[in-house]
């Protein structure tokens, strides 16, 4: 017991270098590090310790094969212009069309779903589409009337009778913004 009590005052007793520590004043003294890299050093040893190898990224992964020269995330667009250079399709220019009215740009959609028109496949879905462009466009119906009207029309009396979920949908669709345009014109027309 003694020798514990010895080795204590020894180590209070023994000069420290670099220290300077106040024992009992009203305000503690201020280190000369500040807080910040304290807690730095404890974070950066926390997290070397925790370190753990994560899978790297697409965009951090080297190139293969497949990546060619460009690894960068490509724009839908971009995409679709890129299958337009090589095959013009007219299921890809209707996916363009859709990505275009998709992303409010609907007078290039309208383009687009204007050629489509004439396509056998794609009549229907076209005009329903194009009748929703026009009509975004021009909410008051000023320029494009005539225009959404009829194709709005034509989806209506072709998929009164269709049964398919799909249809019946367009069907419904087509047929609110019939009666939306009918009201419109209504009002234009009274003096």
């Amino acid at each position: 017991m003694g020798n514990r009590l010895s080795r204590k005052k020894k180590a209070v007793a023994a000069p420290t270098e670099g220290i300077d520590v106040a024992l009992s004043s009203a305000a503690p003294k201020q280190l000369d590090l500040p807080l910040t890299s304290l807690s730095a050093r404890k974070d950066k040893a926390l997290r070397e310790r925790n370190e753990v190898e994560r899978p790297l990224s697409a965009r951090q992964a080297p190139l293969t094969a497949r990546d060619s020269d460009r690894n960068n995330e490509e724009d839908p667009l971009e995409f679709f212009r890129h299958c337009y250079e090589l095959e013009v399709d007219p299921f890809t220019l209707y996916t363009q069309a859709l990505v275009l009215k998709n992303q409010r740009q609907f007078a290039a959609a309208s383009d687009l779903l204007r050629s489509l028109v004439t396509n056998p496949n794609l009549t229907l879905e076209a005009q329903h589409h194009l009748a929703q462009c026009l009509i975004a466009q021009d909410p008051a119906l000023n320029w494009c009337r005539k225009e959404a009207t009829q194709y709005l029309e034509e989806v209506v009396e072709a998929t009164t009778n269709d049964a398919d979920a799909h249809y019946s949908m367009m069907y419904r669709e087509s047929l609110v913004l019939s009666r939306l345009t009918s009201r419109i014109e209504s009002h234009h027309y009274v003096f």
